[in-house]
């Protein structure tokens, strides 16, 4: 009976401890944002100064490079790129992916310190990003049937630093392709091959191509 009572006890609290994400259906894309421009953007009140466009999670970031703002606006027409892992809702409600949120920031970037060639850095405006929406077959569809290109075009309000009240606009395209998908535990391999065939049948291009380079250096 103690036994019993002690096995019991093991298996609860390996529960507890087990990861999150264990045991649940996963897949690895790599997402693609065109940065186009920035609008109304804090004034700078230094003629010196850039701005550059940054996408993060955690200690991965992916950055733009800088540009000079002209009437409260910076363009770019740049693309920055990251791959990270998704799972599958635990829901199952609408969502076909759980949440995964990045931070987009405008970063003003002035001359550090006099004497050194450090630059320095500070957030202006920032919004959070839930990527997870965009990387459905349905969503890749809708968004090849808009643009032609499975890219979806974003305009996102972009909250100034310490202003509540004030918003920058940030225009960029945002495409995703799939990189690798694989069952968690409960999940036939089926299961993981199926999401490879309905996004491969949606998307213009294949990403085999693209799929060793993102897995050098991909966020997660």
């Amino acid at each position: 009976m103690e036994r019993l009572k002690l096995g019991a006890s093991m298996l609860r609290h390996r529960a507890a401890h087990a990861p999150k994400h264990y045991g649940r259906e996963r897949a690895k894309f790599q997402f693609d944002l065109v940065v186009q421009a920035v609008e109304n953007l804090p004034d700078t009140r230094s003629g010196s100064a850039s701005v550059l466009v940054s996408c993060a999670r955690g200690p991965k970031i992916a950055v733009t490079t800088e540009a000079e703002p002209v009437q409260s606006k910076a363009s770019w027409n740049e693309k920055i790129s990251f791959v990270c892992t998704l799972y599958d809702a635990a829901d199952k409600g609408e969502r076909r992916w759980a949440e995964k949120e990045y931070r987009l920031s405008v970063q003003l970037v002035s001359p550090g310190e006099f004497g050194t060639h450090k630059r320095k850095l500070s957030e202006l405006a920032f919004t959070q990003l839930d990527v997870s929406q965009y990387a459905s077959a349905a969503a890749v569809a809708a968004a090849a049937a808009r643009t032609g290109s499975g890219s979806t075009e974003l305009t996102l309000r972009l909250g100034w630093t310490g202003k509540p009240l004030c918003y920058a606009l940030l225009r960029l395209a945002l495409s995703c392709t799939l990189v690798r998908a694989t069952a968690g535990g409960g999940h036939s391999t089926s299961d993981a091959r199926s999401i490879s065939s309905d996004l491969s049948e949606e998307q213009q291009q294949p990403h085999a191509a693209r799929a060793a380079a993102a897995d050098a250096d991909g966020m997660r």
